[in-house]
């Protein structure tokens, strides 16, 4: 499949963000507790991380109004094809159904990239601004993603922490688990 997409900076983030060891298993995590759009977590980390500031319960609102549908009707339902390819069929070969896998996958990531895309435009001017993270913060980033559980009507427990403690690790390299979990917990 070849798309000629935009460049977007979000979508270059959260590569690398969830490329972090152990960072899709904890996203992962989250989003099967609390059925989260792992893009909107994303989200909520790099508006706060790259300067972009906070988001508000009215705009976490309508990027889930945006995203919610395309996620639970298209990524969601390749997602479960693709982890049903995991499974063995009978009479059928295996590398031919893992190849499908692979294929599957490949399509539920551009779908991903899709939804970054609109996303990034209901922000408009917030997402075509530069980076600046010498204005963003790990507290922009925890005020960010309390707002996106505030308006999913969810709470933040113990084992959403250390998930997020994994995750923040690889978005903030410097800062402690420690500091990580102190500015969670203020």
């Amino acid at each position: 499949m070849s798309i000629d997409y935009p460049e977007n900076r979000f979508w270059e983030y959260s590569l690398k963000i969830y490329g972090g060891e152990g960072v899709s298993r904890a996203f992962i995590n989250i989003q099967d507790r609390h059925e989260m759009d792992v893009n909107l977590l994303l989200l909520s980390i790099w508006v706060g991380g790259t300067g972009r500031g906070t988001l508000s319960l009215p705009q976490f609102s309508q990027l889930i109004e945006v995203s919610q549908l395309w996620n639970r009707e298209i990524v969601c339902k390749l997602r479960a094809v693709r982890d049903r390819l995991k499974d063995p069929f009978q009479g059928f070969s295996e590398p031919h159904t893992e190849e499908m896998r692979k294929s599957v996958l490949g399509l539920e990531i551009e779908c991903e990239r899709i939804e970054h895309l609109a996303l990034s435009s209901v922000l408009g001017d917030i997402a075509l601004g530069p980076d600046q993270p010498d204005r963003g913060s790990l507290k922009q980033v925890i005020t960010n993603i309390s707002n996106y559980f505030t308006t999913k009507n969810c709470i933040v427990n113990e084992s959403d922490l250390e998930d997020f403690l994994v995750i923040l690790a690889a978005a903030y390299p410097l800062a402690t688990r420690h500091e990580i979990r102190e500015e969670f917990l203020s």
